[in-house]
């Protein structure tokens, strides 16, 4: 059978515990915390929110250039206009010299993304805005605290529950709340298509199938049907904020047990692994953060060039390794959007996508799949390497 490894993602737990998933989260980040039915309806409320509290007359927000389009979703529904940063160079951040640029008095929001795990400076983007009315939203989907919250959040928190995030339940977000800047008042929230007995069925259904259909065996087949668009990015408008499922709300404290339980050591063995590889391959946490290695979704790395991306990509694929580009280009280029933006004016978040691979580092990949992806990286670097130097002139 063939075998391929899924890009990232774990199993969902269908068995609940005893535990509240609100107290469980507000005894986490020491915050009231809010449910939805989806991590970008949670970003678009929080979005309303900032935008009533600053009331400006022409509403922004200001975002990353390189990220998820469910960051676009969010602010349209909102009926805020979306402000692209490009990035630091060689770095998921966006540039503080542009952030601080574009803010203007129509800015009510900012969104600081944590990027598979590797945090945004929250703390330098909190001082651009000090003495304006400015909320500074974190974008915590990719990312979710092992051990407690970081000391520097942002006024609010969005946290995912989606496919593929780190605590998975296919569905379901969380907006945790800091004094002063809430807002959440004015906020009406719809109830959930799940609290039906057709719908808890159906969750429950697609929950245990989608378990079945993440095994490397099965995963490998699906991977190749075009119009499945298994690891498709693309722009999805959202269409309603409501609540979270009540049948998704009784599995929150278990799948969160389960991840917060869950071994690190894949993620830590690949990143010693990579390192004799040197120069040719950089090790995005590594140039982001200093000191301990950070809980990550997916282990990101950057090649020197888009070309060399591309072929190690080729070949990780081939291998069924799990390899991913992520998103595959800065949000102006992304299928489905729409946005008065010029992906010329954001080269450092275009270099980024075109450099930038994804390994998988979830409970299903092995010590033998990380030897496998460091062989055909140092193979595909070597030969890559080769390719590049100038044609001899000897006879």
């Amino acid at each position: 059978m063939f075998r391929e490894l899924r890009p990232v993602g774990e199993r969902v737990t269908t068995e609940s515990d005893a535990v509240d998933p609100i107290e469980m989260l507000e005894g986490i980040f020491a915050a009231p915390v809010l449910l939805f039915d989806s991590g970008t309806a949670a970003l678009s409320a929080a979005l309303m929110a900032a935008e009533k509290r600053a009331s400006a007359a022409a509403p922004e927000v200001l975002m990353p250039a390189y990220c998820c389009p469910d960051l676009l979703s969010a602010a349209n529904y909102a009926g805020l206009k979306p402000v692209l940063i490009d990035c630091e160079y060689s770095k998921p951040w966006m540039s503080l010299a542009k952030l601080e640029q574009r803010i203007t008095h129509n800015t009510v929001a900012i969104i600081a993304v944590n990027f598979l795990g590797i945090p945004e400076r929250i703390a330098a983007i909190k001082k651009l805005t000090q003495g304006r009315d400015i909320t500074v939203i974190e974008d915590s989907a990719q990312y979710f605290p092992v051990s407690g919250a970081q000391s520097d959040r942002g006024d609010m928190t969005v946290l995912s529950f989606g496919k593929g995030k780190p605590v998975s339940l296919l569905h379901g977000g969380a907006l945790v709340l800091s004094e002063g800047k809430t807002g959440m008042g004015q906020i009406t929230t719809l109830g959930s298509a799940y609290d039906s007995m057709l719908g808890k069925i159906k969750y429950l259904a697609k929950t245990r199938l989608y378990n079945q259909i993440i095994n490397p065996g099965i995963y490998g087949l699906l991977a190749y049907i075009p119009f499945l668009g298994v690891g498709e990015t693309r722009y999805k408008p959202l269409q309603r904020i409501s609540e979270m499922g009540s049948v998704v709300t009784s599995l929150l404290s278990a799948n969160i047990s389960l991840y917060r339980m869950r071994d690190e050591a894949a993620q830590a063995k690949l990143h010693e692994m990579l390192l004799p590889l040197g120069k040719n391959i950089i090790r995005l946490a590594d140039l982001c953060q200093e000191g301990s290695l950070p809980r990550l979704l997916r282990y990101p790395v950057l090649l020197d060039s888009a070309e060399t991306k591309e072929y190690c990509y080729r070949r990780l694929r081939a291998a069924g390794l799990g390899v991913s580009r992520m998103y595959p280009a800065v949000l102006p280029g992304i299928q489905g959007v729409h946005i008065d933006a010029d992906i010329k004016n954001y080269p450092a978040a275009a270099d980024f996508s075109a450099r930038l691979l994804t390994l998988p580092v979830h409970s299903d990949v092995t010590e033998q799949d990380m030897h496998a992806m460091v062989s055909v990286l140092d193979t595909a670097l070597k030969r890559n390497s080769l390719t590049a130097l100038p044609a001899s002139n000897d006879g």
